[in-house]
């Protein structure tokens, strides 16, 4: 029986496939082919099976047509003209097969082949052609390919027409590089190929590999037989997959940029660090007989699947948002810790030849196998979730059932950083307790200048994470009272003119839509009076000597809390004259007649008092009405920085709100104010959510250009969004030039070498604007509140700028 497959390729080209069946099977399915496009073929197991592949040129399109046959390592295929004279044969590899044909003519082809597995095996057909028309690209010579096999490797398989020269066309559809013959020792030039998509080059001989940026790259293997020592794949956005074990001289590898990564093996070579942070699709990684490797962050990798790490010098390895990990293999790295708390998907388990005193696999609920042997259990004991697990035969261990009924919640904790987790004790280990950390998503809407606002964190734990296979949550809400309206300054919009009335407005800092307008009064024009003569007196001869006039006050410093007011005295002696008092900012603080002090808002201000010409001044502190108490760490902080006019307060100034929390808008502008104000060399800002009204809009401007703060993705700069403990540490070593720490030192146990902000940390750290909490973290998720971040811009002022 008989199946015709037809296809239209275009209106200058079409194809016809004609697939039959030489055993009596079932009939070839009919479907529409189209030239560039994979046809599937089926073939049963232990059953020949043979379609006929029938092309019909299009008149006026001579040239040369390549047939590609791709299939998996189970089949057997073989490709033959339509007198059975054989063009080629191959098990589980590729066929690619060009010749030159004629326009309008038919050309019949045929394709047998055999499933060695037990089911159907797939072979992919795909049928294209290179125009001769198509422009020349690059000279297939010795300057641009060295390696003479691999020249010859070119020639061979991409120069189709055999003139030396690859085309537009002969480049777009050299899709594949397989190559295992132990003769490749240089690929330079593979650039050229810029649409492979597949490059396979195990067992050759080479030292080095560059590929980077090449962008239709989906699969890469250079293993064993190789001797690479460097390899470079960065820049290869659609990669997937990537082979390269068995290079034991291998130091070193860029993958940056393989954001599609799903599957990494680097087993055995001699690498010393390996990030696979911004792989997020990642699902296989090996990495395993690498000396040289201590530590590996697979925090972003969620939906990890397999991982192989033995053979290296891990003593730590962080599986909590490892949630996907099915299979685990660490034997023999030196492991004092392994915590399989969050893995409740895990299968397969092997952790043999460690330092493990504890293992509880129990919650690990998918544990079919389990190997351990060579470990330092505590009471040579082992917990596991049921008693079908598989484990090593004659093991001296006990092997414990551990049940969800065997554990008793304790209750949901909060931490200061809004982080939650849930307690449980064990009642078959005594004093077996753990807090699981919990999933918090927050839900926040700021406060405005007449609406309150709200900070919300809901905490979660999934049954299958939750020790007693009970879900549950907790939330709790921050209620964030309404900032006030901080209103700037009047500034005259049009002057007021004779007859004429005039007009200022003036801003809410908080929120720039709030405006306040008011008029000024037109001028009435005044006559000058007549000027009067009068004749000087005549001076005596012998001025009487004046009396020696002295006036001091009681307080040189003074502390005064906003709406508060403080009576200064002042001794005059010499003279009878009445004191005049003078405040240098009445805005801060006014001074009356009488020497009493009114506190307005918080700032500084000097007070003077006059007499005869002799003056005395008085430093007045005015105090928010929230930070009063000389003992808290970031009292002067606040008061300082609040003289200088870095930071400014809520409800006209009067409150500082310390236990807020910071915002990226007010960090930058903080910054910029500690900076002088300087004005931005762009009059644009990139930022979608930034406005010119805004008042951070200069300071986001000028932190953008000096690379101090940065945006997001999505083109915005996130003003509302808290800003973390680490960015503002990170911002203040920027705005310091980012200097190199003189000690590589770190005192933090929860910041690590590959944390964006490590270096940034160190500097902190040693010029004293940060010292971290009594535990020894410096927790660096964790909000940064405003007492916080003013305490950071006075010690930066003091440690850094030396003022």
């Amino acid at each position: 029986m008989k199946g015709l497959l037809k296809g239209i390729v275009s209106a200058a080209l079409a194809v016809v496939f004609v697939v039959g069946i030489t055993t009596c099977l079932k009939a070839a399915t009919v479907q529409e082919v189209v030239l560039d496009q994979e046809m599937e073929l089926m073939f049963p197991y232990d059953t020949e099976q043979e379609f006929i592949l029938e092309l019909r040129t299009a008149p006026g399109k001579s040239g040369y047509y390549t047939i590609e046959l791709t299939s998996s390592v189970d089949v057997t295929i073989s490709l033959r003209y339509d007198d059975k004279d054989l063009i080629g044969s191959r098990n589980g590899t590729n066929i690619s097969y060009s010749e030159e044909l004629n326009d309008g003519h038919y050309y019949t082809y045929r394709i047998t082949g055999t499933s060695t597995s037990s089911y159907f095996s797939t072979v992919k057909v795909k049928v294209f052609y290179i125009d001769p028309l198509s422009p020349d690209v690059m000279e297939v010579n010795e300057q641009a390919f060295p390696d003479a096999d691999f020249r010859n490797h070119v020639l061979t398989y991409y120069d189709i027409d055999g003139d030396m020269i690859l085309s537009e066309d002969e480049i777009k559809h050299a899709n594949v590089l397989e190559h295992a013959g132990f003769s490749f020792r240089d690929i330079t030039g593979v650039k050229y190929l810029s649409s492979l998509q597949r490059i396979s080059l195990n067992s050759n001989l080479l030292t080095s590999l560059d590929v980077s940026g090449m962008e239709s790259l989906e699969y890469l293997s250079c293993t064993y037989g190789n001797k690479l020592e460097t390899v470079d794949c960065s820049g290869c956005k659609n990669l997937k997959k990537i082979y390269f074990q068995g290079n034991e001289k291998l130091a070193k590898a860029d993958i940056s940029g393989c954001e599609n990564l799903i599957l990494i093996n680097f087993n055995k070579g001699n690498l010393e660090k390996l990030d696979v942070s911004f792989c997020k699709n990642l699902e296989d990684l090996g990495f395993g007989d690498q000396p040289n490797i201590k530590e590996m962050d697979l925090s972003n990798n969620t939906k990890l699947k397999r991982v192989y790490c033995s053979n290296t010098k891990l003593d730590s390895l962080d599986l909590s948002n490892n949630g996907e990990l099915e299979d685990l293999t660490c034997a023999h790295c030196g492991l004092t810790d392994l915590d399989l708390s969050y893995n409740p998907k895990l299968v397969e388990l092997s952790c043999s030849d460690n330092a493990l005193t504890f293992l509880d696999t129990s919650n690990c609920r998918a544990l079919t196998e389990i190997y351990c042997e060579f470990n330092p259990f505590k009471d040579d004991t082992v917990y596991i979730p049921n008693r079908f697990v598989k484990h090593t035969t004659g093991s001296t261990y006990k092997y414990v059932v551990i049940e969800p009924t065997d554990w008793t919640f304790g209750g949901i904790n909060w931490t200061e950083d809004h982080k939650a987790t849930a307690s449980y004790s064990c009642s078959k280990i005594d004093g077996y307790k753990l807090d699981l950390n919990m999933k918090v998503v927050r839900t926040y809407t700021p406060a405005s200048c007449d609406k309150d606002g709200s900070d919300g964190y809901k905490a979660t734990i999934a049954s299958d994470i939750a020790r007693d296979g009970i879900a549950r949550d907790d939330s709790k809400t921050i209620d964030l009272p309404k900032t006030g309206h901080d209103w700037g300054d009047w500034k005259v919009t049009t002057k007021a003119s004779v007859g004429k009335d005039g007009e200022e407005t003036r801003i809410c800092r908080n929120d720039t839509s709030h405006k306040q307008t008011r008029k000024i009064a037109a001028l009435t024009p005044t006559p000058t009076d007549k000027p009067v003569v009068k004749p000087t007196a005549k001076p005596t001869k012998a001025p009487t000597k004046a009396a020696s006039v002295t006036i001091k006050l009681d307080k040189s410093k003074a502390d005064i809390i906003c709406g508060k007011d403080l009576t200064l005295k002042a001794t005059v002696k010499g003279t009878k004259q009445a004191v005049t008092w003078k405040s240098s900012d009445t805005k801060v603080a006014t001074v009356d007649k009488n020497g009493k002090i009114t506190a307005k808002m918080a700032g500084a201000v000097t007070v003077t008092a006059t007499v005869a010409g002799k003056t005395a001044t008085c430093k007045v502190t005015v105090l928010y009405k929230d930070v009063t108490n000389s003992k808290d760490f970031w009292f002067e902080p606040t008061n300082a920085m609040t003289a200088k006019g870095v930071v400014k307060g809520y409800d006209k100034q009067t409150k500082f709100k310390p236990a807020n929390m910071c915002t990226r808008a007010q960090m930058v502008t903080f910054i910029w104010r500690l900076a002088g104000e300087p004005k931005p060399k762009t009059a644009k800002c990139k930022f979608s959510d930034v406005k010119k009204t805004d008042y951070f809009y200069k300071a986001c401007l000028w932190g953008n250009e000096n690379h101090i703060v940065e945006g997001y993705k999505d083109g915005t700069f996130g003003p509302q969004i808290v800003c973390a403990r680490r960015h503002a540490v990170t911002f203040l070593w920027r705005l310091a030039g980012t200097p190199k720490p003189s000690s590589s030192k770190n005192k933090f146990k929860d910041v690590k070498k590959s944390d964006y902000f490590y270096t940034a940390t160190l500097w902190a750290s040693e010029k004293k604007i940060l010292a971290g909490y009594s535990d020894g973290t410096f927790r660096p998720n964790g909000d940064c509140l405003r007492r916080q971040m003013v305490t950071f811009l006075y010690k930066y002022e003091k440690f850094v700028n030396d003022k």
